[in-house]
């Protein structure tokens, strides 16, 4: 597999960066867009013409699930994987007979996710998720949160939820500078060296939904 299009479709901005980071040092990959509406999807599609698209499941601007149909009949060679942080077995086979080809948990590693996006393209169907969603908001002892300040805690919450550093900011009272750093300590205290390990974090916390 050489130079594969990928298209990324989320409405949290700390996923969309994370991903874009991890698959644009890939030597089988190039990410031809991102996106965070239904909108920008459509539109973005036709002209890009991806090879596979990350879509999350739950996007503003329009129904998902009739996105997938409309999309997978506009450019049928098109490959879709469904990622989310909830899924059932009824969620997943909506997902699957609207023409998706796959359907990933957010709590999946990028070596997971780049397992499906292969294994879509070979015409394989892909299907991993949590069976039990609520285990997603369970507390990780050993995931370093505890060692956060109150601070940073506030300033991790609004990240995990795609807040721009100046937005945090505003909404903290605080310089961009000193959120920089405090987005410094978060990352080292996570022991987390890439922005989709702090997406994880946020997952497992609670602090990013579908």
């Amino acid at each position: 597999m050489s130079h594969k299009r990928l298209l990324i479709a989320d409405d949290h901005e700390l996923i969309r960066e994370g991903l874009k980071a991890h698959f644009s040092t890939s030597a089988d990959w190039v990410v031809v867009g991102e996106v965070s509406t239904i909108t920008e999807l459509e539109q973005t599609v036709t002209i890009s013409k991806p090879d596979v698209l990350i879509l999350d499941l739950k996007m503003p601007g329009g129904d998902t699930i009739s996105a997938i149909t409309r999309l997978t009949k506009i450019v049928p060679e098109l490959r879709v994987l469904v990622l989310s942080a909830h899924g059932d077995s009824g969620v997943v086979r909506a997902v699957l007979d609207a023409g998706a080809h796959g359907f990933i948990g957010k709590e999946a590693s990028a070596d997971d996710l780049e397992a499906a996006m292969v294994c879509i393209l070979k015409g394989d169907e892909f299907v991993q998720f949590q069976s039990q969603p609520e285990k997603l908001k369970d507390y990780s002892d050993d995931d370093g949160f505890d060692e956060l300040s109150v601070r940073e805690k506030e300033v991790f919450r609004l990240l995990g939820q795609g807040v721009k550093n100046k937005e945090i900011a505003r909404r903290l009272f605080l310089s961009p500078k000193t959120i920089d750093v405090h987005r410094a300590n978060i990352l080292r205290k996570l022991d987390a060296s890439s922005t989709a390990e702090l997406v994880q974090v946020a997952i497992k916390r609670g602090l990013i939904d579908e």
